[in-house]
């Protein structure tokens, strides 16, 4: 788990480009957690609203910035109706919290954000590359071993439990993210890799997340 200070390489490659942009934009910071991207954000946007699924997580972030406590709020992003349509400049999603949900609620979600967004708004959000699958830990492979590499290529995407058994994450190859981004209405401006290099669609690295920036259009 990263530390709740720090911003993941490719949070920290698009903070630069996109500095003068936060400056000015009505951001949502959708699976806000404990705050870690809302140190970064709030002080730099327009206006800020950060959304969880977990009202602890909620109550934790207002504990730590108090002087805004009314900016965070529990939330399910697969609706998103409370919020008005055409809102954002700017919505993230943190640490892969997209694929906490199924496939159709994935779909669900993506609609969400396109609605809320303004036009030509960002989405910014990363997700589990199943470039990782099979998986080098024995264990995790172990509980996946009955999952066809070749179908799951033909597929593109799926639900996997990884470190933890009881929990299942969606684990998508990026080129089918990409094809899924423009079904909802996303251009992919940006896919970057766990170095925070541009991702290589020819030769793709075994990371096993990956970071998306995209337009709505």
């Amino acid at each position: 788990m990263l530390a709740v200070r720090t911003l993941m390489p490719a949070r920290k490659l698009f903070s630069e480009p996109m500095h003068l942009l936060i400056k000015d934009a009505r951001v949502l910071d959708i699976g806000v957690g404990g705050g870690r991207t809302s140190l970064h954000l709030m002080g730099e946007c327009r206006t800020y609203i950060g959304l969880d699924y977990s009202a602890p997580m909620i109550e934790a972030c207002r504990a730590r910035f108090p002087f805004c406590k009314e900016a965070f709020s529990v939330g399910d992003a697969r609706d998103l109706r409370h919020l008005g349509v055409a809102q954002f400049d700017l919505v993230l999603f943190a640490f892969a919290g997209l694929d906490s949900v199924g496939h159709e609620d994935r779909q669900k979600i993506l609609s969400e954000v396109h609605a809320v967004l303004d036009d030509e708004g960002l989405f910014f959000f990363s997700t589990h590359s199943l470039h990782a699958f099979p998986f080098d830990d024995a264990e995790a492979q172990a509980r996946n071993a009955h999952l066809d590499p070749v179908e799951l290529r033909t597929r593109g995407w799926v639900q996997l439990t990884d470190k933890r058994a009881d929990v299942f994450l969606y684990y998508v190859y990026p080129d089918f993210q990409v094809r899924q981004l423009q079904q909802a209405g996303f251009e992919v401006i940006e896919t970057i890799d766990m170095n925070g290099k541009p991702f290589d669609f020819r030769n793709p690295p075994r990371d096993w997340l990956v970071t998306f920036l995209c337009r709505k259009v």
